[in-house]
């Protein structure tokens, strides 16, 4: 069984004037009875393989070019993101809440015990928040795509342990970003804002954890900012990044 990004190999820097071109040019490479996998999909044929991404390279007058995540530089980067986000936000919490009234053995005793005794739930919270992170993905591009939920589809990476989540469908540029964002906002964002304001040393916590999970999604929508908003973009199926559809200039 062929890894999908063996094909986008086989297809860069080359044109296929229709999904027939693209299918038989994959049979002719890795044979009529090749079947293919994703990190979302499996046993795949080479016409179901080709199938959301052909109807867009069909289109003539639209050329695809491929974006991707450096696993290293996102990893730095989500520290960086950790490390600020915690300087503001804590900075902001013991201002509101007097650090005198914090900073003293007594008190942080009982903090450091509270997280003790909540490690189970904090443990909990944890593995509970990975997994909501795709489904916040998952349902806010679920809103964008023409099919629904069918062009969503979840999984877990075994090699890292880690959820994830795939869209099949080419979306805008603008709604791929609020689908890339939303597990910043609502898993991140706002529970930090809540911490501060019901003096919260725990939930403040698990917001600054995930506003770090997020960095690749931040990187992602970073890059995105220069895109033009009436390209397409499509989840890459089988690297961190994604794939850029764009009109190509017509010759004058």
């Amino acid at each position: 069984m062929t890894h999908g990004h063996e094909v986008l190999e086989m297809m860069f820097g080359n044109s296929y004037s229709s999904r027939e071109d693209l299918v038989n040019a994959i049979i002719n490479k890795f044979g009529a009875d090749e079947r293919f996998y994703t990190c979302s999909a499996e046993n795949m044929t080479a016409l179901r393989l080709t199938g959301q991404r052909c109807a867009i390279i069909e289109s003539k007058s639209m050329k695809e070019r491929k974006e991707t995540i450096n696993i290293a530089t996102a990893n730095i980067v989500s520290i960086g993101i950790l490390v600020v986000s915690a300087l503001v936000l804590y900075g902001i919490f013991f201002l509101i809440w007097d650090y005198q009234d914090w900073f003293y053995k007594e008190k942080l005793i009982e903090v450091m015990d509270q997280f003790g005794t909540n490690y189970l739930m904090f443990m909990g919270a944890l593995i509970v928040g990975i997994v909501v992170h795709e489904l916040i993905h998952g349902l806010t591009w679920a809103k964008f795509a023409k099919s629904d939920l069918k062009s969503i589809s979840f999984g877990v990476m075994w090699k890292m342990l880690t959820p994830y989540c795939h869209c099949s469908e080419p979306l805008k540029v603008s709604h791929y970003s609020i689908g890339a964002l939303m597990p910043l906002i609502v898993l991140g964002i706002l529970p930090s804002i809540a911490a501060i304001c019901l003096k919260s040393l725990f939930w403040l916590t698990m917001g600054v954890i995930f506003i770090a999970a997020a960095a690749g999604d931040i990187m992602v929508v970073w890059r995105l900012r220069k895109e033009n908003p009436e390209n397409m973009v499509l989840d890459h199926p089988s690297e961190a990044g994604y794939l850029v559809y764009e009109e190509e200039p017509e010759d004058l």
